[in-house]
């Protein structure tokens, strides 16, 4: 029983491992772009893409947990939008609410769509 645990242990830290590796630079691209549309629609089409090529359980928790979930913002986007809130900017908020969701949502379907031709022409196998 111990030996299953501590086999355990090892694969959670290893996991761990991956996805810290994967937001070093997420966060520092995001850091330094400082722009939220920007790197929420690079983050839902790069998830769109890994989606798409279904990549290993490893490379999905290095770029789409690690990497993607460190460069994009939802809490930043929020706070965005729920400051122009409490200035009276409504329209401005609901605007910028919907051009990122919208923009994210086509950006991973673009993605995804990619991938999916790329799997179908079997460039990468």
């Amino acid at each position: 029983m111990l030996e299953l645990v501590n086999k355990l242990n090892k694969v959670n830290y290893n996991l761990f491992l991956i996805i810290a590796i994967g937001s070093i630079p997420g966060t520092l691209i995001r850091w330094f772009i400082d722009n939220e549309l920007i790197v929420n629609v690079f983050g839902s089409f790069l998830l769109g893409v890994l989606v798409g090529l279904a990549v290993s359980n490893r490379v999905q928790l290095l770029l789409g947990v690690g990497f993607s979930g460190s460069l994009t913002t939802f809490s930043g986007w929020i706070m965005s939008a729920l400051q122009m809130i409490f200035v009276g900017d409504f329209l401005d908020a609901f605007l910028l609410i919907f051009k990122i969701l919208g923009l994210g949502i086509t950006s991973a379907a673009l993605g995804l769509f990619i991938a999916r031709n790329i799997n179908r022409l079997k460039l990468f196998q």
